[in-house]
């Protein structure tokens, strides 16, 4: 019985690692599309603050 549930362990092991090495992936597109939407956002705010007095203008 130990045995059997031992080796029924070993082959969800087996099963999951490759999973997570996917889910591994993921997190990093997640990270890198993080950084860049902070890096666009970065840009985009001192554009946005010299247009801003165009707005007030009639």
């Amino acid at each position: 019985m130990e045995e059997y549930l031992l080796q029924r362990l070993k082959s969800l092991q087996q099963m999951i690692i490759p999973f997570l090495q996917i889910l591994k992936l993921f997190l990093y597109m997640e990270e890198y599309l993080l950084q860049r939407l902070k890096s666009l956002q970065q840009m985009i705010i001192p554009f946005l603050e010299i247009l801003k007095p165009f707005l007030y203008m009639e």
